[in-house]
């Protein structure tokens, strides 16, 4: 069973290993008016650290989160490994179709050194 909880966003810390080096910010305003309009339809995934918690999955809809103001967000925690949490984001971001090449395989890249 998923652990869903709110969670206020400013204790949500981007992940370090990030797969998107560049996002448009007028999708992510258009996002965030979506959001208002009609409300989070899927959550994040966060991991719990120690002061807060580790975005996973749903950089786009977090970043929608804190342009328009919204303060908490709508998480499922789950506790992962460094190489669970790298495998999660990997996964959601190669299944999009609008990831930047180059930040695919960087991306891909740093996959393998997991392995």
């Amino acid at each position: 069973m998923e652990n869903i909880q709110e969670i206020f966003t400013d204790k949500i810390k981007l992940p370090t290993n990030n797969m998107r080096e560049h996002i448009d910010r007028d999708e992510i305003f258009e996002l965030a008016e979506d959001i208002k309009k009609n409300g989070l339809i899927q959550p994040i995934t966060v991991r719990p650290l120690a002061d807060g918690y580790e975005l996973v999955a749903g950089q786009r809809r977090y970043l929608a989160h804190q342009y328009s103001g919204i303060l908490k967000i709508k998480c499922i925690v789950k506790e992962l490994s460094d190489e669970q949490a790298f495998a999660i984001m990997t996964s959601e971001n190669l299944s999009r179709v609008d990831v930047n090449p180059v930040d695919e395989a960087k991306h891909i890249a740093r996959l393998l050194e997991y392995k």
